[in-house]
């Protein structure tokens, strides 16, 4: 076999090669595409259901002087001032 004939098919290899991997990036863009359709989806699905269950709670939790006062009979201790790290750093929410 010559070079010219290696040639030939090397190129040939190649581009089969390149082919192949050009459908493989647009099947992988249509799936990406149909990921992030459903990823938009659901996120409006959340947000209906969360503004759903805003409306359905605002009324409900109306202030009750006797909750209060049995929270506060139950939980009647204090609790000691956060000491800050030696390094400046602060933890929140911990």
């Amino acid at each position: 076999m010559d070079f010219s004939a290696s040639l030939n098919v090397g190129l040939a290899l190649l581009g089969a090669l390149l082919t192949a991997m050009g459908g493989y990036g647009l099947w992988l863009r249509r799936v990406f595409r149909r990921l992030e359709r459903k990823l938009e989806q659901l996120q409006q699905h959340c947000q209906a259901c969360r503004r759903e269950v805003a409306a359905q709670l605002a009324g409900c939790l109306l202030y009750d002087p006797e909750r209060t006062a049995l929270w506060e009979a139950l939980h009647y201790h204090d609790h000691p001032p956060r000491e800050s790290s030696p390094d400046g750093v602060r933890i929140i929410g911990g």
